[in-house]
């Protein structure tokens, strides 16, 4: 199953996302994470696929170039890997905003 993890560049609760994204690994096998790289609930999901082998998809926004306009960018770019799952960890705007981008095109959100 190929999931995205999103969450606040604060957030910092590793083992509560560690344990989670394990219970949610031993009942739905995870194939491919996809992430956005940024601080928090990114690199903390990115930190457990590492200790688990399990491969990732870096999709980090590009602010120089788009600027205000890279976070939606990236989230819908991260969507164009027809993800299984998107799994939401608590946010701000960015994260509200990948939300909002994967349920209106029909994937379903996990909010943690």
């Amino acid at each position: 199953m190929k999931i995205i993890v999103c969450g606040s560049r604060d957030y910092a609760q590793q083992g509560y996302l560690e344990s989670w994204l394990d219970r949610f690994h031993s009942v739905t096998p995870v194939s491919l994470l996809i992430y956005g790289g940024a601080t928090g609930a990114d690199r903390l999901a990115a930190t457990w696929a590492t200790k688990n082998d399990i491969p990732t998809a870096l999709y980090p926004a590009q602010w120089k170039s788009y600027g205000l306009a890279a976070g939606p960018i990236r989230n819908a770019q991260m969507l164009l890997e027809r993800p299984d799952r998107v799994i939401a960890f608590p946010g701000g705007k960015g994260t509200a905003n990948m939300i909002k981008q994967a349920k209106r095109a029909g994937f379903q959100v996990i909010k943690v």
